[in-house]
């Protein structure tokens, strides 16, 4: 049973409150949750926090990368006028180039420069570690390794899809 199958039809569990979006798979509605574009206003750091509760076993979560109160470390980046390079605001990190300040800030701040993977494939071969909860899933649908076949991997999903459920009905 793969992932994408815990949830019946992928909808986000913010229906009740106006969201009334499906997804093909688990991985692009966390992708949805992590955005901040869903209307609950929920972000990458809420999808973490999520996360991290319900895995109280540390399945996926690696515990060694949160913060002595189970949260994880953020760092956010500010783009100052240095970025710009007389043609474009650059990134300094990875020298890839935006047309506009907007579009930097949002670049330096993505999963693409996070170095905190709080996210582990357990399988004793594989062992990727991944910074956002969707791309962690991405793997699992994949079956790449097979990790989505472990009964532990399973209920742990189930147990995610419980809480983001449970959040959803109490939220706002």
């Amino acid at each position: 049973m793969g992932v994408s199958q815990y949830r019946s039809d992928n909808i986000c569990p913010y229906r009740a409150h106006g969201c009334l979006r499906t997804f093909v798979s688990a991985a692009s509605l966390a992708l949805h949750l992590e955005s901040g574009h869903c209307v609950s206003s929920m972000t990458r750091a809420d999808v973490n926090a999520t996360i991290i509760a319900a895995d109280r076993n540390r399945v996926i979560v690696d515990s060694s990368r949160l913060i002595g109160n189970g949260l994880v470390q953020t760092t956010t980046y500010t783009v100052t006028n240095r970025a710009w390079n007389g043609y474009n605001w650059e990134c300094y990190l990875c020298h890839a180039t935006m047309s506009t300040r907007q579009a930097l800030t949002q670049h330096i701040n993505s999963p693409k420069h996070e170095e905190n993977k709080i996210y582990i494939c357990r399988q004793s071969s594989c062992q990727t570690r991944f910074p956002t909860f969707s791309g962690f899933l991405q793997h699992v649908e994949s079956d790449r390794c097979g990790v989505q076949r472990f009964r532990l991997v399973q209920d742990t999903m189930a147990q995610i899809n419980q809480s983001m459920r449970r959040i959803a009905l109490y939220d706002h």
